[in-house]
């Protein structure tokens, strides 16, 4: 008997465990369905028996990545959406910069198709900045087809309106339709999509598959 046997209702001290923890695995029960993202059950209540130590989230199932690991917080860093944008506007303006340098140094046919690719890949970094989660095939598609279409649109007198009272829009919409750079935009789309699958593909293997206690 614990120290409880005196009062109005005794119970045997095995009872009494088997009680608490039944209570506290209700308990996490209630916890983990109110915060499912943000609080680790297993970890919060260690001293709450076997009940609980049992029980794990929905989302802790070993094929979601093991005991309590949320799939939006324990992606890798590669794939975390604040690094994404951090590493995505970086090489918008490297290429930009790049792209000004040779339009400032060289001249002729190099300034005009690194200009093109350059842009293609200025665009793409734009696309996986605004959208994290983007698989690179995607990416490219959604890429090469903008600038496609804006390239097209360059047959109507619009963009050359638009580009002759502003410099932004000179560089986004440009001036001229040139067959040409239809086929130069993949030239800039696609070293891209390899190194963003390859990226991918090596953060996915690098996730560990159970999370440290």
């Amino acid at each position: 008997m614990n120290r409880c046997a005196g009062g109005p209702f005794p119970v045997a001290g095995g009872e009494w465990e088997d009680q608490a923890a039944a209570t506290d695995e209700l308990v996490a029960r209630a916890v983990a369905a109110v915060y499912p993202r943000v609080i680790s059950t297993p970890r919060l209540y260690r001293r709450a028996g076997p009940p609980a130590q049992r029980f794990t989230p929905r989302w802790s199932s070993p094929r979601r990545g093991g005991v309590g690991r949320s799939p939006r917080y324990d992606l890798p860093v590669s794939l975390n959406p604040w690094w994404v944008r951090l590493v995505t506007s970086a090489s918008a303006v490297v290429f930009l910069v790049v792209a000004l340098a040779i339009r400032a140094f060289s001249g002729g046919a190099l300034e005009q198709y690194s200009g093109t690719a350059l842009y293609a890949s200025i665009v793409y970094a734009t696309v996986v900045f605004l959208w994290p989660p983007v698989t690179p095939l995607v990416a490219g598609g959604i890429t090469t087809g903008f600038c496609w279409l804006v390239e097209v649109a360059q047959l109507t007198p619009v963009p050359a309106a638009l580009s002759a009272r502003s410099l932004l829009a000179r560089f986004v919409l440009g001036v001229q339709f040139d067959p040409t750079d239809l086929a130069w935009y993949p030239v800039g789309v696609v070293p891209l999509v390899a190194l963003h699958w390859l990226i991918r593909v090596r953060a996915r293997n690098r996730t560990p598959a159970t999370a440290p206690v």
